[in-house]
């Protein structure tokens, strides 16, 4: 286990600058060859409250599972969502880092129940456990960079990286539909509920995922085969 509380000590442990790992481009503290590597850092938020969203960008090789205090909010590549792989797991497949080869790294947009719920004013955590395909792997990365959106002009942290955009501003002529599970996972049994959201500003207008919802419809989710059935309940605008 990660641990995630802010007053753990761990002096014990290795430090230098991301990212970690061997035999990628874009490793900034060289480590030996290993299956899996635990990582951990803290950062200070000043009023939550001023938090509108949560995007955490990732550059891993092969696999990983980010913790926020404590609570799985990312992973790719490996395991079940909510169910912490052993030291020993391996990477279900290959994949490589992205800024190496001039690319970006891949985003996982947090959900805002989750940011809302574990994010604290004062001292976090994010924690990484960081896992290759096999023991003799060439190579094993991880570079990570969360950011936040501020809703008020004023309270500023770190530069951004010049390759990030704004997802306010991704935004298109389509109308949008958002399947928003609350952090849930979609099973076969029992159904879980959830919100169909609707963002259709109307001809002309732009949509972004991001903004609020014109319509939503609070549904009940299962998985049936490789397909997933809703039942709506109610409409709300």
């Amino acid at each position: 286990m990660i641990p995630a509380n802010s007053d753990f000590n761990d002096a014990s442990w290795s430090s230098g600058p991301g990212g970690i790992g061997y035999a990628d481009g874009d490793v900034g503290t060289t480590i030996s060859k290993v299956l899996s590597v635990y990582l951990r850092t803290s950062f200070t938020l000043l009023d939550t409250a001023n938090i509108s969203w949560a995007i955490l960008h990732v550059d891993y090789d092969d696999a990983f599972v980010a913790y926020l205090n404590g609570h799985e909010i990312a992973l790719a590549n490996i395991g079940v969502p909510g169910v912490r792989p052993e030291f020993s797991t391996q990477a279900i497949t290959d994949h490589e880092a992205n800024i190496p080869s001039g690319g970006i790294p891949n985003r996982f947009i947090i959900n805002k129940y989750a940011f809302r719920q574990y994010m604290i004013q004062g001292t976090n955590v994010l924690a990484m456990q960081v896992h290759n395909n096999t023991i003799g792997s060439s190579d094993l990365s991880s570079t990570t960079f969360l950011s936040v959106g501020i809703k008020h002009a004023g309270l500023t942290y770190r530069q951004l990286p010049v390759w990030f955009d704004d997802p306010m501003a991704e935004k298109t002529n389509l109308p949008l539909l958002i399947i928003d599970t609350r952090g849930q996972t979609i099973v076969n049994e029992p159904k879980i509920t959830a919100c169909l959201k609707v963002i259709d500003n109307g001809p002309g207008k732009l949509n972004g995922f991001l903004m609020q919802p014109t319509m939503k419809v609070v549904s009940e989710l299962r998985c049936e085969g490789n397909h997933h059935k809703c039942s709506p309940n109610r409409v709300t605008a």
